[in-house]
């Protein structure tokens, strides 16, 4: 992790704890009210990046998301779209952009109480030929917890003890891509749900069972056997405060919970049961200094998350832009290249993630797609559609060296990025996209 300056942070944690309460308002509050605090937020946001411009400015998906709002930009003036149009739609955005620095306090939170080696020598007692499915789960399920932070966590508890690694590295990965279709597990979902119309989630959820369940199998089927050396430290003791074991399986939990009980969206709960999770267990495991550690966690979060989160912000205003009248009339006959019904299900599938393959990120490509792509265009209603975006978008996370969940796995586990990405998972990509083509349409038909 980054060392920062030996100065004072920033009071990171009050000013994420305002904006999730920012964000909650935004989603309970009447329309006129949310929008001017939903611009307030975007404001802050857009200044602070703005502040930043040249750190993120000099990563790729930073340059790609500095071309991106250029682009929008002169689009937007060519044809006369309204500023406040655009504007909104990059500020749309700002609840995937909270979630994202929210969860960075999360991995550090279960690490302090030794959750990862506790995770370790859980997984040793697996048995060997059920490890690969035991290492799948536990990424799907500290993933709704810890977004790319459950990478982290299980890189540290099986980046040197795992053998091969790689195989325990790249299961983590399809865990994590996995369970995107369970919930905003990480900042792309969040925006997937904020672009497409709204949807039950518990009806996501049922319905994307079978997609999770051959995920497993696939990846059981794919994944070699995975020998865990036993961590003399842990042994099978529990974490030092048995909470955290309950509080990592009680986020979603906590968050279905907030979305059902407290009309929360997906993202607004998720992001609120992080946010409480990892307040509580870092109090509860204090030692002098909790809050300026925090502080320190969550600047780091911010840093690290940058150019994400331009990337987020300028494809929500692109793809704000792509729903105004005027473009939407000019770009019918590009509309028109997606075939009907199940063809186009494969096209997305297949294109989307194939111009990830040579370096694309794919949430420029939802973005530009999304608006000229409704669900009745490929024969699906709304959960189908989410539910397709969602494969698509995992197998394009999964495929692209752009991507920052092969960036975050290959460190975590102390790897060379050949050793993850597309070679290893090209083939585990190809079947869970056939599978979805065949089964999302037939759960979900328009």
């Amino acid at each position: 992790m980054t060392a920062l300056p030996n100065r004072r942070a920033p009071p990171a944690t009050a000013l994420i704890s305002a904006a999730v309460v920012g964000v909650i308002l935004v989603d309970e509050i009447d329309n006129v009210d949310s929008t001017l605090l939903l611009r307030g937020l975007a404001g802050i946001l857009l200044i602070s990046l703005l502040v930043a411009v040249r750190r993120w400015l000099a990563t790729p998906n930073g340059r790609l998301a500095f071309g991106l709002a250029a682009a929008t930009a002169i689009a937007g003036a060519t044809f006369h779209v309204p500023v406040w149009t655009i504007f909104d739609g990059a500020a749309a955005m700002i609840p995937a952009a909270v979630l994202l620095i929210t969860t960075s306090l999360v991995r550090p939170a279960f690490t302090s109480c030794g959750l990862d080696r506790y995770l370790a020598a859980t997984i040793t007692r697996v048995p060997a030929k059920l490890r690969s499915c035991g290492v799948d789960t536990f990424a799907t399920v500290t993933g709704l917890a810890a977004g790319f932070g459950s990478i982290a966590m299980l890189g540290s508890a099986l980046g040197n003890r795992a053998a091969p690694s790689s195989a325990a590295a790249n299961a983590s990965m399809r865990g994590l891509s996995m369970s995107m279709l369970l919930g905003p597990s990480i900042a792309s979902v969040a925006v997937i749900r904020t672009t497409l119309p709204p949807i039950p989630w518990v009806t996501s959820i049922v319905t994307a069972l079978p997609l999770v369940a051959a995920s497993l199998a696939f990846n059981a089927m794919l994944t070699p056997t995975i020998q865990v050396r036993a961590d003399t430290k842990a042994g099978r003791r529990l974490p030092s405060h048995l909470l955290a074991v309950v509080m990592l399986a009680g986020v979603p939990v906590l968050a279905i919970a907030g979305s059902s009980l407290g009309m929360l969206g997906a993202t607004e709960s998720i992001t609120v049961a992080c946010l409480v999770t990892g307040l509580a267990l870092s109090y509860l495991h204090s030692r002098r200094g909790t809050t300026a550690v925090l502080d320190r966690h969550i600047c780091e979060g911010w840093r690290r998350s940058q150019p994400e989160i331009a990337l987020f912000i300028a494809s929500g205003a692109i793809t704000s832009l792509l729903r105004d009248p005027t473009i939407a009339t000019l770009l019918q006959p590009v509309a028109a290249l997606v075939p009907n019904g199940p063809l186009g299900v494969v096209w997305l599938v297949v294109i989307v993630p194939a111009l990830c393959v040579v370096g694309l990120h794919p949430m420029p490509l939802f973005a530009m797609l999304a608006p000229l792509v409704p669900a009745q265009h490929l024969g699906l209603n709304g959960v189908g559609l989410y539910q397709i975006w969602i494969v698509t978008v995992g197998i394009g996370l999964l495929l692209s060296p752009a991507s920052i969940l092969n960036s975050v796995t290959s460190s975590a586990f102390g790897l060379e990025p050949s050793q993850v990405g597309m070679r290893r998972n090209l083939v585990y990509a190809v079947l869970i996209a056939v599978f979805a083509v065949i089964v999302v349409p037939a759960i979900n038909p328009a």
